[in-house]
């Protein structure tokens, strides 16, 4: 089927607009070298954000007019983008191409059973007029951001104007779709090079009242993300009104409110001790608020040179509560301010001007308590670039992104919309990993701690919240940071939700049992993935290592009730113990001084590779397992064993912490070898290997002694503890088992009767127990030595 071929229309408006349209079409002229500031063809203005260069719907614009909600245009400060426009070659193919009278109306059942080969080909427009009408149309525009996608060069250079442009189309069902690729009428897929599909027909059953994303309700969007308000509102109420999993994070997270009450004492104000009234037009602190108050907060990177910034200290004290001195704020507290003013919001929480920098009791106090200032936030700022930079950053043509209507839903009737495939389509600014600000170690937990976020100053704005991770343009996607698989370094907010969730539904009984339950080795998934994450993170000041976890520790601690111990759960001791690392490259960061040997606090961080493992008494598996033994937690410290219990500010000062276990143990071996590639630790068991030398043992040294240079004396007295030993079923229903041993590696510490981890060790073998011997003895002791039953106490 072809679509008829109409002469480019003009871009001049009747109604007093052309100014404005010409400055609009000018701005995307290129999509690979987009500006902000360009000069109009019809006008020496530059292109700014003022007033008279608003945007105003032509005629031929006004049938759009229904999908903007309800709101005013001629108050508008910013110039837009119109939306859903077709030309007239776009609109003949949504009135003649057959497919999308069947995916309009047909019922489900025509969807059953399709395959590869309902397909069909429109030929649309040519070259020369795609090109063209990508300047006022919508669909013209989203057809060529699909074509460019993943090629090194633009597919439209090397075909002459005249070629024609294919749509090759399929219909798919689940949910009921057409499926599109973009290709000239020469381009012939072969099985060994497929031509992509990176677009999508989609039908809905309802005039896109519930439409995502939102900007299939409007007739227009903004050219600059930072305008656009209205959107951020309607993320903000939908999520205040309609996600309970949001308010029940912030609830139990920040207010203090125990997940378990037994567990729990109250933790005091549940809002920040300062905050700035950007109310009135000025800016000036307050002290002085009651509890019931609601503020955003900021999440931010401070730059190259901190001290430049204007900072709350002791002396400016009084004269902040009088004015802060607008003239002197940072461009990004500047944008932050003019956002909390426009969201309708009084108060914002800017740590550096709400926490008096030269204090250190007043900065130890306020950075415990961050938990409490994000967890009680409506919403977290976030910018994610650092001030140095421009922002938002310039942008392609939003419709490039934005789905655009092809033919209007009724009561009677689906609408349709394409959009292009976000699981098929980098987009750029949904790559977390390379946003600047999650880099930074403090912002870890401001963003895990904040029900909301909006993350602020790309081509486009992002929300996150415990139930929805949402694009400004391509709206709902599940490309960055709402699914969460061990090893991304980006945890999801939505996944540590339902995971504590989940235990919190468990009967107490069960938590008891600790790793034995899918929900708490699922917890230790989420609790392995933060601490990889955070490790990879940067401090300005290594001394903060600590404080810095301590609001995501604090959180969770409040919504589990487990009790957090210098970065284990008391809860699982002493199975928690089995942390090892995987590491490369040069120290970039020391252990914490003050951290005991059995926390992972005092591993230092290495430069190329830092990878932390909590061992395998915590993976999940579908095979049967069954504990043969584990050690026993008898006692933390000696001081602070009667505090832990009741304690609800987290711990945060690990100077003089103890732990004490009941372990078996045997005698080992440590050896340091020097060679080419470096140092390695190696270890033996003696006991066992007289036993049976194809034990598969392997060593995880904790990179925090140099065993060179430790007295041959206490070598000589080193000796490995188990801590969890188990077997597993390699099959259901059969003999074969594989027994899996892990523990750890010690040598005498400074301190009479104490002992130093210096490592995890494992051990992985296979058995075939005989009829009718019971499986955990097929083991023990005559594989496995006799070992001594020991109580140890680990500094």
């Amino acid at each position: 089927m072809s679509g008829n071929i109409p002469e480019p229309t003009s871009a001049i408006s009747p109604d007093g607009s052309v100014l404005a349209h010409r400055i609009w079409e000018s701005t995307f002229l290129s999509d690979d070298e987009p500006e902000r500031f360009v000069m109009s063809r019809e006008s020496t203005m530059p292109f700014t954000a003022e007033p008279e260069q608003v945007y105003v719907p032509a005629e031929h614009d006004r049938h759009h007019q229904h999908h903007r909600p309800a709101r005013e245009l001629s108050h508008k400060r910013f110039p837009e983008a119109p939306l859903h426009n077709l030309c007239g070659t776009c609109k003949d193919f949504t009135r003649n191409c057959h497919l999308l009278d069947l995916l309009q109306h047909a019922d489900d059942s025509a969807f059953e059973g399709l395959t590869l080969r309902d397909t069909s080909d429109y030929i649309i427009c040519t070259v020369a007029q795609l090109l063209d009408g990508r300047l006022r149309c919508h669909m013209c525009t989203l057809i060529l951001r699909a074509w460019k996608v993943g090629r090194k060069e633009d597919p439209t250079a090397a075909l002459d104007p005249s070629d024609r442009v294919n749509l090759h189309m399929r219909l798919a069902g689940s949910p009921r779709q057409i499926v599109v690729s973009v290709r000239s009428e020469y381009d012939k897929p072969t099985r060994s090079r497929p031509i992509p599909s990176r677009l999508r027909i989609f039908a809905t059953d309802n005039d896109y009242e519930d439409a995502d994303p939102p900007l299939l309700k409007w007739d227009h969007v903004p050219l600059r993300s930072s305008d656009n308000i209205e959107l951020v509102k309607g993320w903000l109420r939908t999520c205040r009104e309609g996600h309970t999993k949001c308010n029940l994070f912030a609830r139990h997270t920040a207010s203090g409110t125990p997940g378990r009450s037994s567990r729990h004492v109250g933790q005091g104000s549940n809002r920040p001790t300062r905050v700035l009234d950007v109310s009135d037009g000025g800016v000036k602190l307050r002290c002085d608020l009651e509890d019931d108050f609601e503020y955003l907060t900021l999440s931010h990177m401070w730059g190259p040179d901190p001290a430049h910034q204007l900072r709350l200290n002791l002396d400016t004290l009084e004269e902040f509560q009088d004015q802060v001195p607008y003239e002197k704020l940072s461009k990004i507290f500047k944008e932050a301010i003019r956002m909390t003013r426009a969201l309708d919001y009084r108060y914002i929480w800017i740590d550096s001007l709400c926490i008096i920098q030269d204090s250190k009791p007043d900065w130890e106090k306020e950075a415990a308590r961050m938990a409490t200032v994000y967890g009680n936030s409506e919403c977290t700022l976030a910018f994610v670039y650092p001030p140095q930079e421009n922002f938002p950053k310039p942008r392609s043509d939003p419709r490039g992104f934005v789905p655009c209507i092809l033919r209007q839903g009724t009561r009677s009737s689906r609408g349709l919309y394409l959009s292009l495939s976000v699981s098929k389509v980098t987009v750029d600014w949904l790559q977390p990993k390379t946003w600047p600000l999650f880099n930074r170690a403090w912002v870890f937990q401001e963003r895990i701690l904040s029900s909301r976020n909006l993350y602020y100053g790309n081509q486009a704005m992002v929300w996150e919240c415990c139930e929805l991770f949402c694009d400004e343009l391509v709206g709902t996607t599940s490309t960055a940071l709402d699914t969460y698989t061990h090893g991304t370094e980006i945890l999801s907010k939505t996944y540590l939700h339902s995971t504590i969730m989940k235990i919190l539904a468990l009967p107490t009984k069960l938590i008891a049992k600790g790793p034995r339950t899918e929900e708490i080795a699922s917890f230790m998934d989420v609790w392995t993935g933060a601490v990889d994450e955070y490790r990879h993170m940067h401090l300005t000041k290594f001394e903060d290592r600590v404080i810095a976890f301590t609001g995501i520790a604090q959180a969770i601690q409040n919504l589990s009730g487990f009790v957090y111990v210098a970065g284990l759960w008391r809860d699982f001791l002493p199975l928690c113990l089995l942390w090892g690392f995987k590491q490369s490259g040069n120290i970039r960061e020391p252990g914490v001084e003050t951290a005991p040997s059995w926390s992972w606090f005092a591993v230092p961080i290495r430069q190329e590779s830092d990878m932390v493992d909590f061992s395998s008494p915590f993976e999940k598996s579908k095979a049967a397992r069954r504990e043969v033994y584990c050690a026993k937690f008898i006692s933390i410290g000696t001081d602070l064993v009667e505090l832990l219990p009741k304690r609800q500010p987290v711990l945060i000062d690990f100077k003089g912490l103890t732990l004490s276990i009941e372990a078996i143990t045997l005698p080992a071996e440590l050896l340091w070898i020097t060679n080419d590639t470096g140092n390695l630790a190696m270890l033996k068991i003696p006991a066992l290997t007289k036993i049976n030398e194809t034990f598969d043992l392997t060593y995880y040294h904790d990179d925090t002694v140099n065993l060179s240079e430790v007295p041959k004396d206490v070598l000589e007295k080193a000796i490995v503890a188990t801590i969890a030993h188990f077997v597993v079923e390699d099959e259901p229903g059969t003999p074969a088992i594989t027994h899996h041993v892990a523990g750890l590696v010690l040598i005498p510490a400074s301190e009479a009767d104490t002992w130093r981890r210096i490592g995890l060790w494992r051990i992985k073998d296979g058995d075939r127990a005989t009829e009718g011997k019971p499986l955990d003895r097929a083991w023990a002791p005559k594989r496995f030595g006799e070992w001594k039953k020991s109580e140890l106490t680990l500094v």
